[in-house]
């Protein structure tokens, strides 16, 4: 938000140990030698995942396709055709609608295994690529540009939101708002220590997502331990292919007379929404227009105007009277984001 560059840095050892421990969570994702994979990552912005991945695929074995995020239906059709591509790499709000689109172009089309990062998959996306889509494996795994690789989903956590942690790469607790750690079962702020990288190593590094550990036994037989990822904890919101933070929006709407924003996600389907409820003045109620606030936003918010543009992505602006929007009974405050689909 600042525009100034930052870095994350890894020494030669760093690099090593991180891609050694991340093919063991890509095959236990369900990737092998053989596969043919599309990078659909991004480059740039602070995102380390289409290099970093790359470097995994190669050491695992895989034939691997840079397409990055920029890339049309139709193009990757063509593509993936040709060189009979069978995996993916990808965000979810990036590949939904680019799968609906080719799903719609070619209904024989299929991509037989996709590895998401970067936030939850609604559950009836996942039922879609599995039944519509006939993809037969979906799996997640979550880290940090600085950090490398947290956590995993092997067979048996398809469709949900647990992950198997990498413990002997990166320790992972769950602490409250002091620091103090939680106990399993226990929502929380994750925090991230790095056994295995030096230059510099990171020390309770707060990611700025959330979850819990569960104290169970997965039915795969790995003994290590589950996390239930709970997406980001602060005001901020992955959605249409933006990460869009609640100070922004407000900053690009200051023309308007606006007493208190919520940014809401939903899933509808296969499809995503984003709600931006606004509480304003009853004497602004009528003069208040949300298609100018649709406008404002698409000129002002970048990368708003691409994702209006994106099949299956849809903007909603309400505007309400002071006081309509849910507050909590004791403290009186307003939550300014809510994500409707992450189950709770």
């Amino acid at each position: 938000s600042t525009g100034k560059p930052k870095f994350s840095y890894f020494d030669k050892e760093d690099w090593s140990q991180m891609v050694e421990h991340a093919v063991k969570a890509f095959q236990a994702c369900g990737l092998e030698p053989g596969d043919r994979i599309a990078n659909c990552l991004s480059v740039g912005d602070l995102y380390g995942s289409f290099v970093s991945f790359d470097h995994v695929n190669f050491r695992l074995g895989l034939t691997t396709f840079g397409f990055s995020d920029k890339l049309s239906p139709e193009q990757f059709l063509e593509v993936a055709k040709k060189f009979k591509i069978n995996a993916f790499q990808g965000f979810p709000p990036q590949f939904m609608p680019l799968f609906q689109t080719i799903h719609d172009m070619d209904p024989n089309f299929s991509i037989k295994k996709i590895l998401y990062a970067g936030q939850p998959l609604a559950k009836a996306s996942y039922d879609w690529l599995k039944n519509a889509f006939k993809t037969e494996r979906v799996a997640s795994i979550i880290g940090t540009t600085e950090a490398g690789e947290l956590g995993y989903q092997c067979e048996q956590q398809d469709g949900t939101n647990l992950h198997h942690l990498i413990d002997e790469y990166n320790y992972l607790e769950v602490i409250d708002d002091h620091g103090n750690p939680l106990p399993d079962g226990t929502s929380g702020s994750i925090v991230v220590t790095t056994l295995m990288k030096w230059s510099p190593p990171l020390l309770r590094y707060l990611i700025g997502d959330g979850g819990r550990i569960i104290n169970e036994q997965c039915a795969c037989g790995r003994t290590g331990r589950v996390l239930e990822y709970q997406g980001r904890i602060d005001d901020i919101i992955a959605i249409g292919l933006m990460n869009v933070k609640h100070s922004d929006i407000f900053e690009a709407l200051k023309k308007f007379p606006i007493l208190e924003m919520q940014l809401v996600g939903r899933s509808e389907g296969i499809h995503e929404s984003l709600t931006i409820n606004i509480e304003t003045s009853r004497e602004e109620m009528s003069l208040l227009r949300p298609e100018s606030v649709r406008e404002e936003l698409s000129r002002l918010v970048p990368h708003m105007k691409e994702s209006l543009e994106l099949k299956g992505f849809r903007l909603e602006v309400k505007v309400l009277e002071p006081g309509k929007l849910e507050r909590n009974s004791r403290t009186g405050k307003l939550k300014r984001i809510l994500d409707e689909r992450i189950k709770k």
